[in-house]
């Protein structure tokens, strides 16, 4: 496998003479006769992988004196001869200070030094990857510079290989590339709009479609928090569940505070609770202890936490489908007096 370097498609930039502090860098893997008629037709292909590889390399160098991030040219001027050599502005218009990898496309943000000039519609990124000769794929992980222009002629703008260079075996030839970029129409397509779509409605219905995303993304969120919230309200319904029933069986003799724990552990498995709840209650009691302070405290509302209960099993009875959660739910629904002051009845 070698590695080559080369430029890629041209790209539609909006148009205006304003150049965009950023540019967004779309993924995707483009036909091109880049490395000439003896290799025939490769595949470019330029994915997130790329874009990380990139977006580090920028930022390992950036600590390094002196070094201020990738050039954007008017042109290609640093090119090899003769390509190079016709753009006589060899100085950079722009560096560019950041990559930013996203899902779809990479964001190259600009600082522009100056005017970069009027009329660019099209950006050119000077790509470097390795070849996969066998497979005739190039795997964009490297950039070299951005050229900007405003006259895409696709075999004039083709940029060669770097020539001969450490990443290439002496004597390679430079070849000239066909450059492509994508039809409006099938943008237009893609979007569901007819390919008579003005850059406007393309552009509409791109902001439309990353507005529902991101509702989407939002609304995500939120059911997440919500579930998150009433699986943590549940649990403690349970804990409260488990320790009124543990408070029963000590004040009762059937367990002692030091096989409480234990106990706790058992009736915490939902699926095996009404067994052990069954088990426990089928102990027969060793000693009476005395009421503890929380008992007596609570003792008004026994009554109600045993009429949850005892309704909430009617619920599983009448409806298989129901487990306790489901049931003590519905019981707490449908009759919240039994959730009385002076100490909830479904809680401990």
């Amino acid at each position: 496998m070698k590695t080559t370097s080369i430029i890629s498609a041209a790209h539609e930039m909006p148009e205006g003479v304003q150049q965009p502090d950023e540019i967004p860098v779309p993924y995707g893997t483009r036909k091109t006769l880049a490395m000439g008629p003896a290799v025939g037709e490769i595949e470019e292909a330029f994915g997130r992988a790329g874009a990380e590889a990139i977006a580090a390399d920028l930022k390992a160098r950036a600590g390094k004196k002196g070094y201020k991030g990738y050039p954007v040219y008017q042109g290609h001027p640093d090119a090899p001869a003769p390509l190079g050599s016709k753009y006589p502005n060899k100085a950079a218009v722009g560096w560019i200070e950041a990559v930013e990898p996203g899902e779809t496309e990479a964001i190259f943000r600009v600082r522009w030094l100056a005017n970069p000039g009027e009329g660019f519609s099209f950006f050119s990124p000077y790509w470097g990857g390795a070849f996969d000769a066998s497979k005739k794929l190039l795997t964009v992980t490297k950039l070299k510079s951005l050229g900007l222009t405003n006259d895409p002629d696709y075999e004039d703008m083709a940029l060669p290989h770097e020539g001969e260079g450490e990443d290439q075996p002496a004597g390679t030839p430079a070849q000239p590339k066909k450059e492509t970029r994508m039809d409006p129409k099938a943008i237009a397509k893609l979007l569901g709009l007819p390919e008579t779509a003005t850059e406007e409605e393309i552009n509409a219905a791109i902001g439309a479609a990353l507005k529902a995303k991101a509702d989407a993304e939002a609304q995500a969120k939120k059911a997440g928090e919500e579930k998150q919230a009433a699986e943590t309200a549940l649990e403690h319904e349970r804990k409260a569940r488990r320790g009124a029933i543990l408070d029963r069986a000590v004040e009762d003799g059937r367990i002692t505070a030091a096989e409480r724990d234990v106990w706790d552990a058992r009736l915490a498995h939902e699926k095996a609770f009404e067994a052990e709840r069954k088990a426990l209650e089928a102990l027969p009691a060793k000693l009476k202890t005395a009421p503890s302070a929380k008992a007596a405290g609570g003792r008004a509302a026994c009554a109600g936490r045993d009429q949850v209960l005892a309704l909430a099993h009617e619920k599983m009875a009448a409806d298989k489908s129901l487990d306790f959660s489901a049931a003590y739910q519905a019981v707490k629904a449908e009759r919240p007096d039994l959730w009385v002051a002076g100490g909830k009845a479904g809680e401990a």
